[in-house]
């Protein structure tokens, strides 16, 4: 940099300020990999200065116009970034890892959750939290999972909703937790106080509903203070009607679209209905949502991607079934009976072009 950044003392030990800071300066900040620049804001992390200090001089000052806050990315995410992840994983995780939230809507089958974890790895944020389904669990916390295979981290897994163990902060752990969208509510206490996540991750955000107190736990902590980055995913995040996108852009960025009732009559052509209510039904202001999405939104499907994806591989596992494995062994045998019954209706006559019931 030709000219020396004013960085000036902050109040928290842990931050500085960003002092009139030039618009070529911002830029090039911006070019930096794990920098994360918002405008209007006022602190920037002190370990920002791990990347060159000599850039830098502290004054003694408070008017600053840009912060920014920097932690290194790991060497197994930059391993990761260089050597696995695929051209448009990397897009996203570039995307992401620059701004304060984002919903990933990718197609089903090409790697959301490795393109969320490789974003948050970039930030270097800690803690995350990552909220989910059972079934999404199983991705999250097995040791098969992306998590462990590509960065080898190993997320602690929130279980139960009464008599909390208050010492399972204490575990050895990589900084990432799991919590079950079931038993968030009751783990928010803990989370707000003890936690103090700076990174949300809501997996599945489908499974969830502003009315049901897992979907009001999830905007709770989307809205928490000290949250930076916040990363939705889901495959469908718009299952019926174009209102159901109000939550996952909400939980990115809180209030980026207003309340529901206002992106409703806004963006869904709302009308009252019979009963007193309002019917969310329609769509209008198509172009400006549209806008909006390209800052928030980011959607590609297998077609889009085809030319980075693998070959599909299949591959059939045996398995031994015996009178040991009882129930399986029965719903075997039973199904294999029937199986049986329904081909010898068709014997000696085709069951289709070329293939016989023998």
């Amino acid at each position: 940099m030709s000219e020396k950044i004013k960085i000036a003392t902050s109040l928290s030990p842990d931050w500085y300020y960003l002092v009139d800071a030039s618009q070529e300066q911002v830029d090039t900040l911006k070019t930096i990999p794990g920098v994360r620049l918002r405008k209007d804001q006022l602190q920037i992390h002190k370990s920002l200065t791990i990347i060159n200090p000599q850039d830098y001089e502290i004054v003694y000052d408070n008017q600053a116009i840009w912060y920014a806050q920097y932690k290194p990315p790991t060497d197994k995410a930059i391993e990761v970034y260089e050597t696995i992840a695929r051209p448009y994983q990397r897009e996203a995780a570039d995307l992401i890892s620059k701004r304060s939230g984002m919903v990933l809507a990718d197609e089903v089958g090409i790697g959301k959750t490795n393109s969320a974890i490789l974003a948050t790895e970039l930030t270097g944020l800690r803690p995350v939290l990552v909220m989910g389904t059972l079934l999404s669990s199983q991705v999250w916390c097995s040791e098969k999972g992306d998590p462990k295979k590509f960065y080898d981290i190993q997320p602690i897994h929130l279980q139960g909703r009464k008599n909390l163990d208050p010492e399972i902060f204490n575990q050895p752990n990589d900084g990432w937790w799991y919590c079950h969208y079931d038993i968030l509510e009751a783990w928010l206490p803990w989370i707000f106080t003890k936690l103090r996540p700076r990174v949300a991750i809501f997996d599945e955000v489908h499974k969830t509903s502003y009315k049901a107190k897992r979907g009001k736990a999830a905007l709770a902590i989307a809205r928490f203070k000290e949250m930076q980055l916040r990363i939705v995913i889901s495959a469908t995040p718009v299952r019926n009607k174009r209102i159901d996108m109000w939550m996952p852009l909400d939980l990115a960025q809180p209030d980026c679209v207003g309340e529901r009732h206002s992106f409703g009559l806004y963006f869904c052509s709302a009308t009252p209905n019979q009963y007193g209510g309002v019917d969310y039904n329609g769509e209008s202001h198509n172009e400006e949502l549209k806008a909006r999405l390209k800052e928030l939104f980011i959607r590609r499907t297998k077609a889009d991607v085809m030319a980075y994806l693998p070959k599909i591989i299949r591959q059939g596992n045996e398995i031994e079934l015996n009178e040991a494995s009882t129930e399986q062994y029965t719903k075997y045998k039973a199904a294999e009976k029937d199986i049986r019954a329904f081909l010898s209706k068709f014997e000696g006559k085709p069951l289709a072009p070329g293939i016989n019931g023998e």
